[in-house]
């Protein structure tokens, strides 16, 4: 980890990769926290717990305050409660931004979230899209409408509209199971491997043969068109049946996901991007 994030060099245009928010229960309410700048004291207590007894969040905190943090609670048992694991794809354009997020929206595919993944919009904030359930322990939040923060300011001047996409895992249970108990997992964490291994895009065949039985036995149709025709035409089957399929809708159909090629989120990126980036510049 770099400072308070790590860049993604494999994109056409900057990405990051950062902690936005991370809580953590200790058993000690007296933890001296005032040289560690991005944390904060959460005045609830925990009820009818025997061991921890306060929470404190993190907002994005970098290398130096989860070492200053690690230090302040070297006599104290601590766990990791909640972490907001982010991506941000950085733009010259808010238009950019705001294509991404809508290509992510009829796309994304989430591992391990089951049959019950939904897809929604914040009560508060109509232009979030969660994917998840709703009271669920992981979440998926994808916006394009807030500027950077504390991170990425080196971006700023330069690349000042973002994707932010951001991976939520509540529980000290579900955290164990991607390798975080303690602040010093945090340090170690490898943020590329979370997105590779857990958010997938279905992607279409590359032989127009394929195509065109795929469009044909999903819309009962015949379809003897050009090659960009039956490449939109299938386009927009992809789109709608991954729709269909995350919201969980009752169909047959929703069983092509488990069939057809998935890429994962990174890679997925990757060409999109960098097609997004070269159609600008021939502009």
């Amino acid at each position: 980890m770099m400072n308070s994030h790590t860049s993604i060099a494999l994109l056409a245009t900057p990405g990051i990769f950062y902690f936005d928010r991370v809580k953590i229960r200790a058993n000690h309410a007296d933890i001296d926290l005032h040289n560690i700048a991005r944390a904060r004291k959460n005045e609830a207590t925990i009820r009818f717990h025997r061991e921890f007894k306060c929470n404190f969040d993190l907002l994005q905190p970098g290398e130096g305050e989860l070492r200053a943090l690690e230090l302040a609670t070297r006599l104290s048992r601590v766990e990791v409660a909640y972490v907001e694991f982010a991506l941000d794809v950085l733009w010259a354009e808010q238009k950019d931004a705001d294509w991404l997020k809508r290509e992510l929206e009829r796309s994304i595919v989430i591992k391990h979230l089951g049959a019950d993944t939904r897809v929604y919009i914040g009560e508060a904030d109509e232009t979030t899209r969660y994917f998840g359930k709703l009271l669920g322990q992981k979440k998926l939040v994808i916006y394009s409408d807030r500027p950077l923060r504390n991170v990425g300011q080196e971006y700023i001047s330069r690349f000042p509209f973002r994707t932010h996409i951001e991976f939520r895992v509540r529980g000290a249970p579900q955290l164990t199971s991607l390798g975080i108990r303690t602040i010093r997992d945090l340090l170690n964490f490898d943020h590329e491997r979370l997105f590779r291994d857990l958010v997938h895009v279905p992607c279409l065949p590359s032989k127009k043969k394929d195509l065109g039985a795929l469009v044909r036995k999903h819309s009962q149709r015949s379809v003897e068109v050009s090659d960009r025709m039956l490449t939109n035409a299938a386009n927009q089957w992809l789109q709608e049946a991954a729709m269909e399929s995350l919201n969980a809708k009752a169909n047959t159909d929703s069983q092509w996901l488990k069939r057809i090629k998935r890429v994962d989120l990174l890679e997925w990126l990757t060409w999109k991007c960098d097609a997004q980036v070269r159609s600008r510049n021939r502009l």
